[in-house]
């Protein structure tokens, strides 16, 4: 038998800068999105002369372009005014007011004592220097979600307060990609951001077509691909909602099986390999696994790692994930609880209730993954 590791491997010979392919990168232009750029820009702009900001709440589908959409806006807005202190949030991987203060603490190089600091400690710190240095900051809630079902929205009320200082100024953007997410906001809450809703539209097949020959021509050497090839990609991310980071992936992987057979070219049976591979999953909101793009963002904390890997073997009774997972770490019902209520919230898992008979209170839920892994 051929040795699986000892064999030589041929130089890449498609790819070139994987980078441009993935969901992290930041590209120099961002297309079919001028209009909702601008709106950004316009609604941050005063808070270069410290004057109040129209809060936004950026929503939009998976792979429309939201997060991409505003960090090229801060970008750009950094380079526009030094006394705008631009601070990016996954509440996800961030989800309560201390894991936010702690991301602005560090943006601005504020000194930590060893012993830490409260959460109040650390807001106090945090204006104390803005008030110092005449700094503005905009602070940007990518996945809002993690925030709100934590239940830790007290912080966007607590940031509307601080305005009311005159001597400091926040600006907010939330980005999610549920339309309706505000209305789980606390009413107090809600009339003191007086969001204003901007939506991503879905991307069409041939907008699609144009970011991935985008992509292409920084991912990969000349005469590697060509327009058929990101069609097909195109048409796959847009017959799933225009999703642009899914029609990204079905190239990045096609141009790894095309290297993976020694060409020197991405062929059409690439892209049909990679499809066909997706479609035996099923026809899901990702067909990829959950190492895929797809779900790179959502941040997943030791503890709901583990409850997906308890969840692999198939669907599972509240009750026995419950005991399964204690018997790997010591966590309380409740705090279980929690965990599968934010795999809900990610989309990650689907909860019903089971069909035993006795109290609806005490039965138990049936609780499975949502996508193939």
């Amino acid at each position: 038998m051929e040795k699986l590791f000892g064999k030589e491997r041929e130089p890449n010979s498609i790819i070139k800068r994987e980078e441009a392919l993935l969901p992290d990168y930041a590209p120099a232009e961002v297309l079919h999105r001028k209009s909702e750029l601008e709106e950004i820009a316009e609604a941050i702009k005063p808070l270069a002369e410290r004057k109040l900001s129209t809060n936004l709440f950026v929503h939009g589908l998976s792979g429309a372009g939201k997060t991409t959409g505003v960090r090229h806006v801060l970008k750009e807005f950094s380079e526009f005014s030094s006394k705008v202190i631009s601070v990016y949030v996954n509440c996800w991987e961030f989800s309560t007011r201390m894991g936010v203060y702690s991301c602005i603490v560090r943006t601005l190089q504020e000194p930590l004592p060893r012993r830490g600091l409260a959460v109040d400690e650390a807001f106090d710190r945090i204006l104390e220097r803005m008030e110092k240095d005449k700094l503005a900051i905009l602070l940007v809630l990518d996945e809002l979600d993690g925030l709100i079902f934590r239940h830790e929205d007290e912080l966007l009320y607590s940031l509307a307060r601080a305005n009311e200082r005159k001597s400091v100024v926040f600006g907010i953007i939330g980005i999610s990609c549920d339309p309706y997410l505000l209305r789980r906001l606390d009413n107090r809450v809600s009339s003191s951001m007086r969001f204003s809703q901007l939506q991503f539209k879905q991307y069409s097949t041939e907008q699609l077509t144009e970011i991935l020959a985008e992509r292409a021509k920084i991912a990969f050497f000349p005469g590697t691909w060509d327009k058929k090839v990101l069609n097909s990609c195109a048409e796959y991310g847009a017959s799933n909602q225009g999703n642009a980071r899914l029609a990204l992936e079905v190239l990045w992987k096609s141009a790894h099986h095309a290297e993976n057979r020694n060409s020197s070219q991405i062929q059409q049976e690439d892209v049909t390999t990679v499809l066909k591979k997706a479609t035996l999953r099923g026809k899901r909101k990702s067909p990829f696994p959950l190492d895929s793009f797809e779900l790179k963002n959502l941040k997943l904390s030791e503890e709901e790692e583990l409850l997906v890997e308890l969840l692999k073997g198939g669907e599972k009774l509240s009750s026995d994930l419950y005991d399964a997972f204690i018997a790997k770490k010591a966590r309380t019902k409740r705090q279980i609880r929690n965990y599968i209520d934010i795999l809900e919230a990610k989309g990650l898992i689907e909860i019903t209730e089971s069909e035993s008979q006795g109290d609806v209170a005490l039965k138990p839920r049936l609780i499975k993954l949502k996508k193939v892994v």
